[in-house]
């Protein structure tokens, strides 16, 4: 039975360490001197990482709702333009545990850092042509969302190539891609109410009326429910000790 909650143990923490934590794949057009990476970064390694890499014309940054260390193993049939175009980059980099975050901040920021002031942040939500984008001559840094991980249909799978495809007809092989996750807005409500219940005041040093219940709404319900009860047992005893004995024995009645 011990092994047996043991295990359990393991496995919660195991699942708890799963959904904070989101892999990192980076992948590019052209050969790169990539910063040796390991399998678990902080997120300030991990920016380090992204501007040791460098600048190119285009660094797009994918971000994917839910994303986990384990979402690639489970789709691995639905993720073959991904799995295509990462094989056959000159130069990768894959970090498989980094601490998941509500946004790519310091992502985009370590390529900031890396292109200098004159980059642009641009965020595609619809079909924006990327050839417009290059038209200014500075160098871009687009944000593209992608739909959460599904291991039936991944549409995320064919927005990543479509992408890839027409920055490649832009700037040939001057691209660097980069696929992360983000926190669902489901998982931050629930790292807030956890943070919340960990700066309740310890037990021994609450006052007495949050240590004790003294009223709850079950036993409302109990001291109603037994309140006509109660009523009618009371008027029973109250009858019942009305009940007197004769105070005289009867005498027969004489016959005519």
């Amino acid at each position: 039975m011990a092994r047996y909650h043991i295990a359990l143990l393991l496995a919660a923490l195991c699942a708890q360490a799963q959904a904070s934590a989101t892999p990192f794949l980076l992948w590019s057009g052209k050969t790169l001197a990539i910063p040796d990476v390991s399998d678990v970064m902080s997120r300030s390694e991990l920016r380090n990482v992204v501007t040791g890499v460098g600048c190119a014309k285009i660094n797009v940054v994918f971000e994917q709702t839910d994303l986990h260390p384990l979402s690639f193993k489970q789709m691995h049939k639905t993720t073959s333009h991904l799995r295509r175009s990462f094989a056959e980059s000159p130069s990768t980099a894959q970090v498989l545990f980094v601490p998941s975050a509500s946004s790519l901040d310091d992502v985009v920021s370590g390529i900031k850092d890396a292109c200098g002031a004159d980059v642009t942040v641009t965020r595609l939500e619809d079909e924006t042509s990327i050839s417009d984008l290059i038209a200014t001559g500075k160098p871009q840094i687009l944000t593209i969302p992608l739909a959460p991980p599904n291991t039936k249909k991944n549409s995320a799978d064919t927005t990543i190539a479509r992408t890839l495809e027409a920055v490649s007809k832009a700037v040939g092989s001057d691209w660097i891609a980069m696929l992360t996750g983000v926190e669902s807005e489901m998982h931050i409500l629930q790292k807030r109410a956890t943070a919340a219940a960990a700066s309740v005041l310890p037990y021994s040093k609450r006052p007495i009326f949050q240590k004790y219940v003294f009223f709850s709404p079950g036993l409302f319900m109990c001291i109603f429910a037994m309140l006509p009860l109660v009523i009618v047992a009371l008027l029973g005893v109250r009858i019942l000790m009305t009940i007197q004995t004769p105070t005289r024995f009867e005498v027969k009645r004489k016959e005519k």
